[in-house]
């Protein structure tokens, strides 16, 4: 017997767990910085909240996410 009324969708907040991040590499310099992502059901993938993000604060470089494999 289910004894629960009511749509109980409304209690989860997103916006309340921590983000999820990858680690981005510069290919010039090699520097590392941790870039926030988000999963996209439809293509099944991570992608940058902000592909902004992902530029090299040093060189203006995009970086390339790191794989650990």
């Amino acid at each position: 017997m289910n004894t629960l009324c009511g749509d109980k969708s409304q209690f989860y907040n997103p916006g309340l767990e921590e983000p999820l991040t990858d680690l981005y590499r510069c290919p010039t310099c090699g520097a590392e910085k941790e870039v926030s992502v988000t999963y996209d059901l439809l293509q099944r993938m991570f992608f940058p909240d902000r592909f902004a993000d992902t530029v090299c604060g040093e060189c203006d470089v995009y970086c390339d996410k790191v794989i650990n494999g």
